[in-house]
């Protein structure tokens, strides 16, 4: 029931992205987008599962692995409706190579996030300590680099072409319980509601 209930909810927001492109031309949502502000954020989402999608069939000559025989099925789907693994630009033209992060910085990155995980199943939270000992000893030094590439998200020194990839990971890092601030105030650091479009230090 709850893999049927996934894919109607998958299928709900394809149809939304077909209806835009066929009424815009294109498939870059807005971020922001006015008449269906969740929209912008699953296709995201989507251009992040075709990036691995394609980096996994590099890596094993075509094969897909068959936990991501689903994934390969929805990418030949959103293909079909014009939908690029990468933000295309104004007039059709492919940004250029080396503007996104790469899959190996985002095999990288899920390979920290598992870890951190793992850290919060052992001690309850995701505060870990930047000169942390055995099996998390470098780990306190990536979450620090999270909290920082999250402050300069927000100041406008971080983004650009990879705005959708960064999002789509502080958005992760906040669905378990990730505190983007630390310090002696009330404050918890983590997102609001109105923070799901962007992050925005409060």
């Amino acid at each position: 029931k709850e893999v049927k209930r996934s894919e109607s909810a998958w299928r709900k927001k394809f149809d939304q992205l077909r209806d835009f492109a066929r009424e815009n031309g294109h498939c870059n949502v807005p971020q922001k987008y006015p008449a269906n502000p969740s929209l912008g954020r699953w296709v995201a989402r989507q251009r992040l599962f075709m990036r691995q999608c394609l980096d996994a069939q590099g890596e094993d000559n075509g094969a897909l692995p068959s936990s991501q025989m689903d994934i390969g099925e929805r990418m030949k789907l959103l293909r079909t409706i014009g939908l690029q693994a990468s933000p295309m630009k104004k007039g059709g033209s492919k940004a250029p190579p080396g503007v996104f992060i790469s899959c190996r910085n985002t095999k990288e990155w899920d390979n920290r996030f598992a870890e951190l995980l793992r850290y919060k199943s052992i001690h309850g939270d995701c505060d870990v300590p930047v000169k942390s000992d055995g099996d998390f000893k470098s780990l306190g030094r990536w979450v620090t680099s999270q909290r920082k590439k999250y402050k300069d998200f927000h100041s406008g020194e971080l983004g650009g072409d990879n705005s959708e990839q960064f999002l789509t990971r502080f958005q992760r890092l906040d669905e378990i319980g990730f505190k983007f601030k630390i310090g002696s105030g009330r404050g918890t650091g983590r997102l609001s509601a109105s923070d799901k479009g962007k992050p925005k230090d409060s």
